[in-house]
This record gives structure tokens, sequence and C-alpha cells, in this order.
């Protein structure tokens, strides 16, 4: 039976939805560039509030084709007041349960082909996290599978890299955020070790410098791709049906 599943996964191909957040310039459609082999157009944010904008991008990875589609944040963290902005990316991952609530409970139920529940989000940080940034993943991290993310790590010195992600360690203590070690219930070496590699230092490639282009492949940017696109994209997947979207609804159904 599972083999069958897998052949029916292969054949028709996957949905995976990802949330990027960040504030502008920290990396995000580089990112996505890279991710994807290819620069994605984006529509442009001609305001200075938060909007979130999407693309959709089918890509082959080890035979199968994923149907990406991608959500980032534009303006993120502009505003002298942000607090509007915590409840409008709550909001934006919610509503995609709500759509999904409310077939559940129609008497003539058509659950949609394409789901749209955020599976993946990416945390962009800077150099350490900001008060709007603790308040964010505070928020959001009980609705969303989510992983901080450390770019452009080309331009820090070894040591200021690794002062960097101690002192991120610190502030995610806690918090919550993607475990991989709880999750899947197992404490092997992979595990463990993909569980300390957070917050993944990467570089997109793209950037140029008088002495060249960046390579994406420096830091953890093939490692990151292999856990999105590969190894724990199906995870990803059941955890937010089994275990995000269940909660939600739990939380709806008995308020």
């Amino acid at each position: 039976p599972e083999q069958l599943k897998l052949l029916k996964v292969n054949k028709r191909g996957i949905n995976f939805n990802l949330l990027l957040i960040g504030k502008n310039g920290v990396g995000k459609k580089l990112f996505i560039s890279s991710l994807c082999e290819e620069e994605l157009a984006f529509e442009e944010n001609k305001q200075e509030k938060l909007s979130i904008v999407s693309v959709s991008k089918e890509i082959i990875e080890n035979s199968v084709p994923i149907k990406l589609n991608i959500s980032i944040t534009s303006n993120f963290g502009n505003e002298l007041n942000n607090k509007e902005q915590i409840s409008q990316i709550n909001q934006f991952i919610e509503n995609k349960f709500q759509a999904i609530l409310d077939e559940e409970t129609k008497i003539n139920r058509v659950i949609p082909k394409n789901d749209s529940r955020i599976h993946l989000c990416l945390y962009f940080i800077d150099c350490k996290l900001s008060e709007l940034d603790i308040k964010v993943i505070e928020k959001i991290g009980e609705r969303v599978n989510l992983i901080p993310v450390l770019n452009k790590v080309d331009c820090l010195t070894r040591e200021e890299f690794k002062l960097t992600h101690e002192t991120i360690v610190n502030q995610l203590e806690n918090m919550k955020t993607f475990n991989f070690i709880d999750f899947f219930e197992d404490s092997d070496y992979e595990l463990v070790n993909l569980q300390k590699k957070i917050p993944f230092g990467i570089v997109s490639g793209g950037r140029n410098y008088k002495w060249g282009k960046v390579d994406s492949n420096y830091g953890d940017f093939k490692l990151l791709k292999t856990i999105i696109l590969t190894s724990h994209l199906q995870d990803f997947k059941e955890i937010t049906e089994l275990q995000k979207y269940e909660l939600f609804r739990l939380q709806k159904l008995t308020n």
C-alpha cells in the first residue's frame, strides 16, 4: 500500500506551500531563486504597509514534480507600530486553515484539490532576533512549522557566525520553532545534528562582488534545500494536517 501511495504521488506530483518572513533586503527572493534555480517574478508592493505576495512554480526534484506555492512578506517591520503586522501574518496562516474547516463543516462538502495550508515557514533573521521577531515567532509558532534562517553568512567571519548563531539559539530557547527531534520522537545522530544547525546559516547565490558571484552551496543552503524538497517535505505536510490544523480545528469547534 505504501509503495502504491508513493507511485500515485510521483505521478500526480506534490503540492507544497512555503512562506518566507523577513525584512526587505534580507535575501528572501534570492533564496527562492536559488531554490528553484530560476529568478521568479513577485508582484511589487508599492505601498509602505506590509503585504504578502505569492507566486507558484513547478520544479522537478528526484523525478517528482513539485508545485511550489511561495508566499513572501514585503515591507515587514517597516512601520513604527508593528502590532498589526503580527496579526496580519497570523491571519494569513489561519485563513488557509479556515478555508478547509469551512468546507468540512458544510452538508455538501467539496474539499479543495490543492491544499493551501502553509506547510513550512522560513523565518529570515538578521544578526539577532528583534522584539518584533520574537513576538511573531511566539504568535505563529503554534500554527506553522517554523524554521529560523540566518542569511548572508558569507558576510560573517567564522567567529562572528559562531557568536551570532549562539546568540540566536539562546534567544530561541523555549520558543515554538520546528524541532526535528521532538516531531520525529527519535534522537538519532542525524536528527540531533539537524537540530543543532538551527538557525540554518545560508548563502543565497546571485549576489555579485568584485571578486565574483556568491556560491549558494556555501553554508547550509544545500542541506536546507534537501530538507525542504526531499527528506522532510512529506513530514511537513503531514504535521501541518495532523497536528497544526487539528489543533486549530479543535480550538475553533470548542469555542
